[in-house]
């Protein structure tokens, strides 16, 4: 596993523009290091899922609290789309998230 910086959205609701529709703010909820965690074999199989290079799982040492409503992950550059927040109490939070590429 290696060390890299990530920093960690979620969206809250807003006001509303010109025309009446809503507008969601986004708001910072953890900006710092995290691990990036490799797939095994076995957790592959027990999630019934394809991993492409797309799809990558992150080790964050804030508490799952704060991070429990995440919706997207920004690495190198990257935006990824949040699917999964897993509490790995009492220290780390594991953040599965997967990028589409256009």
């Amino acid at each position: 596993m290696r060390w890299t910086r990530v920093t960690v959205y979620t969206t809250v609701d807003g006001t509303e523009d010109e025309l009446g529709n809503p507008v969601e703010n986004v708001e910072e909820l953890y900006n710092g290091r995290a691990r990036i965690s490799p797939w095994t074999d076995e957790s592959v199989q027990a999630n019934g899922r394809e991993v492409t290079k797309n799809e990558m799982q992150f080790a964050v040492p804030c508490d799952y609290e704060k991070l429990k409503n995440a919706k997207v992950l920004e690495n190198n550059c990257k935006a990824f789309d949040i699917t999964e927040v897993t509490e790995l109490a009492p220290r780390w939070t594991l953040i599965t998230a997967k990028r589409y590429n256009t």
